[in-house]
């Protein structure tokens, strides 16, 4: 049947960023490091808030966010789905500002019914 949680898709937060971090986004051998900022699951609604930051082999340093929701399917017929929203932003690119209204925009993210 459909998938009825998103821990029982992905895991714990922290364990499902690790994994998505090892295998796709900075591999071993791939000359780039990744550096876990937060991953929790937030209490008002479990949605996954992932927050990392990327230095490339070249030298640059990427900051990302991410909100992960989970919308478990109604029947056998529909089955779960899994929603993203990603920010990307160069490091050294990020005012207080900007990472306030970050910060704001991802609060607000909620799956709707």
């Amino acid at each position: 049947g459909p998938v009825s949680s998103i821990e029982a898709l992905l895991g714990e937060p922290m364990q499902s960023l690790e994994r998505l971090l090892s295998t796709s986004i900075a591999p071993e051998g791939s000359g780039k490091e990744a550096k876990v900022v937060k991953a929790i699951r937030r209490p008002s609604d479990g949605l996954y808030e992932f927050e990392y930051l990327l230095k490339l082999p070249n030298g640059r340093r990427i900051h990302t966010w991410s909100a992960v929701a989970l919308k478990p399917g109604s029947d056998e017929r529909e089955g779960s789905k899994l929603f993203t929203m990603t920010m990307v932003a160069p490091e050294e690119s990020l005012s207080e500002e900007k990472r306030e209204l970050i910060g704001s925009i991802m609060s607000g993210f909620q799956m709707l019914s």
